[in-house]
């Protein structure tokens, strides 16, 4: 197999040189790099030139305007040559072993379309500030397993993807074509999108899960998952859920995955207006707005007090 590593690239000149290292300390060499500078308006352009020259590897290197990390990825898959694309975000690391591993997978299982593996947080000073991520979940919904770490993945994973996707997009390998397939990354969407994309991937395929930690996932202050983000995340959450939905036919989804994609809806509609709240009256009555026009309106994510909530906090600044 033929692997495209794609490394979407913004403002990242103090993470992107420890990433792709990784890539170079690979025992599994990949095919190519495809490094894409989404608009970056620091020295991350620079740093990956003054990298490249140091590498034998065939490097790729693209520069965009700046259109969300979804654009980046996308522009990385279409001009990627190999029929496998590994994600890796900027400021991640992989272990060495971490291609091999997923490609192992892919020789276990022959009709997978996609791989994953398990990863820990860590912080700048490479402390680890996790247990594995996707352990938990991921055996929840194996169906079979390879030895004591390739699990194939059961007809449940779609479900355990529904409240969030619960592996890092660093993390995974899939094939290029079935990504050409269900239409890639969707670019409008700027959070969630990882999600939104991997649920109509797990519609087309089999997955399979590698219980072991390869990557590491750095938490710092501009990672989207941080909780200053949690209002807009939960926005781009409505937005994905609400297009799965919209799509339940085309999905093929079942009479009880359209009722467990409801249910969350319902439940990131709650978590908005809490969220809101927290930001003051404005923020709030935004929300509320948002959700009523939303086709997936239930009385049930009002709560009075989160409206007292949020005139408390109007009343504070």
């Amino acid at each position: 197999m033929d692997i495209s590593v794609v490394v979407p690239a913004y403002n990242s000149s103090r993470f992107i040189e420890a990433a792709l290292d990784s890539v170079v300390a690979q025992t599994l060499a990949p095919r190519e790099i495809i490094i894409i500078d989404d608009g970056s308006t620091d020295d991350t352009f620079e740093r990956i030139q003054h990298w490249q020259a140091k590498t034998k590897l065939n490097i790729t290197l693209l520069k965009q305007a700046n259109q969300g990390v979804s654009a980046a990825r996308n522009h990385g898959i279409r001009n990627a040559t190999g029929n496998w694309i590994a994600l890796l975000d900027a400021d991640d690391i992989w272990l060495a072993e971490h291609l091999t591993r997923l490609a192992g997978a892919v020789h276990v299982y022959a009709d997978l379309i996609a791989v994953f593996a398990d990863g820990v947080y860590f912080d700048s000073e490479k402390k680890s500030k996790s247990s594995p991520i996707a352990r938990v979940k991921a055996l929840r919904v194996s169906e079979a397993k390879q030895g004591n770490k390739v699990h194939r993945l059961g007809a449940k994973f779609f479900e355990v993807l529904l409240p969030g996707l619960f592996f890092p997009p660093s993390s995974l390998i899939f094939k290029r074509e079935a990504a050409l397939k269900v239409g890639l990354f969707d670019e409008s969407i700027r959070a969630s999108e990882d999600r939104e994309f991997i649920l109509r991937l797990s519609r087309l395929g089999q997955f399979a899960f590698v219980d072991q930690a390869l990557v590491k996932i750095r938490i710092h202050e501009s990672n989207l998952s941080h909780p200053s983000n949690v209002t807009k995340n939960n926005y781009f959450a409505l937005r994905t859920l609400n297009k799965t939905l919209s799509n339940a036919a085309q999905l093929n989804l079942s009479s009880q995955e359209v009722r467990l994609t409801r249910e969350e809806l319902q439940r990131v509609g709650e978590s908005l207006m809490y969220s809101a709240s927290n930001d003051g009256f404005k923020p709030y009555s935004q929300a509320l707005t948002h959700l009523i026009r939303s086709p997936a309106f239930s009385l049930g994510v009002l709560n009075p007090r989160h409206m007292l909530r949020a005139l408390r906090q109007s009343l504070k600044s």
